[in-house]
């Protein structure tokens, strides 16, 4: 305790009113914590010092400690004498080693921080997602702090609470709200399925060719040359197959189909897609 100051007081004197109702000051601590005492602590500072070590007063303490302390305690309340200074002072240590046992743990887990790491990535493509807009929040007991994806699909940032929710929204994926202890994982790829429909409404209204030829290239990559695509009719009457074109011209064109289409299963073959089953939501 010798070595605390600023903050580490603060917190201390903090801890110590919520429990006992009552606090020192820094001078205080610094008299009687930091150097050698002159004097005795005032009584009633050594009953708020038991009440915080968990008696009710400063006699209880004495009692429930006499195997440890002086058996002229009492009388060395009353005495001015560097032995019987001593002797109280040894007291007081005892009351302090207990206190500092309950402060320090108050302050670990009170400052303790947890970093945290997370990538953003594509959902079928496997590759971190670049120069989209997303909107992420962190919540806890403690705050809600929105935070900023970096150029490389990643956000990073400190938690003072170990479980945490991250709202993770986008107007070209579809959102997600993830729950994660941090004391157990720090770092983690977050996979977010996007959206086709936004995607490829933003890209035929603004008239962005390049952008969509980019996205047709990307699917011509991603699906095997031999995919099988399965769309799942309603009420169990059976399924369309489309062949490897015909799907990446479904996923291009923003219909009120795609809008509703919703990837029911996918099996790859490497790197590719091999097989797609997927239905229409009604």
């Amino acid at each position: 305790m010798k070595d605390w100051k600023g903050q580490d007081i603060i917190n201390f004197q903090d801890d110590l009113r919520s429990k006992t109702g009552s606090s020192v000051s820094e001078k205080w601590f610094y008299t009687y914590i930091k150097n050698e005492p002159k004097k005795l602590p005032r009584i009633d500072i050594l009953n708020m010092l038991s009440v915080y070590a968990g008696c009710d007063h400063w006699s209880a303490f004495a009692k429930a400690n006499e195997d440890y302390l002086m058996p002229d305690y009492s009388t060395a309340l009353k005495n001015d004498t560097s032995s019987s200074i001593e002797n109280v002072l040894k007291i007081l240590l005892k009351v302090i080693i207990t206190i500092a046992g309950m402060a320090i743990t108050y302050i670990v887990l009170s400052n303790k921080e947890y970093d945290y790491n997370f990538c953003l990535k594509d959902f079928y493509r496997k590759e971190a997602i670049k120069n989209v807009p997303f909107t992420i929040y962190r919540i806890n007991t403690n705050q809600k702090e929105r935070i900023e994806v970096n150029e490389d699909g990643c956000f990073s940032g400190k938690s003072d609470s170990k479980n945490n929710t991250f709202i993770i929204e986008s107007p070209y994926y579809k959102n997600d709200t993830l729950s994660l202890n941090l004391e157990r994982l720090v770092s983690r790829d977050i996979y977010l399925k996007p959206d086709d429909y936004a995607l490829m409404l933003d890209y035929y209204s603004n008239g962005d060719i390049r952008s969509l030829k980019n996205r047709r290239r990307q699917l011509n990559q991603l699906l095997h040359n031999d995919v099988i695509v399965m769309e799942l009719l309603p009420y169990e009457i059976g399924v369309t197959i489309y062949d490897k074109q015909q799907f990446i011209d479904k996923l291009t064109t923003p219909t009120q189909s795609l809008k509703k289409l919703l990837i029911v299963d996918t099996e790859y073959a490497g790197e590719q897609i091999k097989k797609i089953k997927y239905r229409i939501k009604s």
